[in-house]
């Protein structure tokens, strides 16, 4: 790992392509407002989601990125 040029997380240098972002938003999942499939499914143990937003910063890949991702 090497640190990021933009942001405090460390790039990944085994990673084909790396992005740094920074959090523009963020919302907890709401139980209540959840389909009751989706809560039943995908959230038995009661541990709902934060979801973060964010904007891409910078972007770094490899210059074979196209050949290792096809």
């Amino acid at each position: 790992m090497s640190p990021g040029k933009k942001v405090k997380s460390p790039i990944i240098e085994e990673c084909v392509i790396n992005y740094e972002c920074r959090v523009v938003h963020k919302n907890d999942v709401i139980p209540d407002r959840l389909v009751d499939e989706i809560r039943q499914r995908a959230y038995r143990q009661g541990d709902f989601h934060r979801i973060y937003f964010g904007e891409i910063l910078v972007v770094y890949a490899d210059i074979d990125a196209k050949e290792k991702l096809a």
